[in-house]
């Protein structure tokens, strides 16, 4: 049986551009660090300004990020499992990855075309889904407007 180079090249170039990906995801994950210190030291900064209410803003975002970087906030459901925190999104995930799997499947029993990548591409979209749907909604953080900047201390 001789060997489909083509098949090979294709196969070769899908696993490099999940490489940069992930190098890319490594990259994000450093910097999102570096926003946290950033964050770290406004907030060092606003202690000494007597700004209360954005200090405690402030105080409360990190103290999400860190819980969420460092897992201290994940909730375990049955047998173990992370528990689903929204319901809808992650049904909605698995409907997507499911249904697009499928039809994706289906353009591609024949072979290759370029066609099944549009359902495929909604599929990942629809595994991301699944993946948010363990994560908590962040609280609103109130936007000051208006007469209210003054008082809270934002420059206009």
């Amino acid at each position: 049986m001789p060997i489909d180079w083509e098949l090979v090249a294709k196969g070769a170039a899908g696993a490099a551009g999940i490489a940069g990906a992930a190098v890319q995801v490594g990259k994000l994950r450093g910097s999102l660090t570096a926003s946290l210190k950033a964050d770290l030291d406004l907030l060092e900064k606003l202690k000494g300004l007597n700004n209360k209410e954005s200090y405690g803003i402030l105080k409360a975002s990190i103290d999400r990020r860190i819980a969420e970087k460092y897992g201290s906030t994940r909730e375990k459901g049955r047998l173990g499992l992370p528990k689903v925190k929204r319901p809808g999104e992650f049904l909605f995930g698995i409907i997507l990855l499911i249904g697009f799997s499928v039809w994706s499947a289906y353009l591609l029993r024949n072979g290759f075309r370029w066609v099944a990548l549009i359902p495929a591409f909604f599929a990942l979209a629809g595994l991301g889904s699944v993946m948010s749907g363990f994560e908590d909604r962040p609280p609103p953080v109130a936007v000051a407007t208006g007469g209210e900047a003054d008082r809270v201390g934002v420059q206009a």
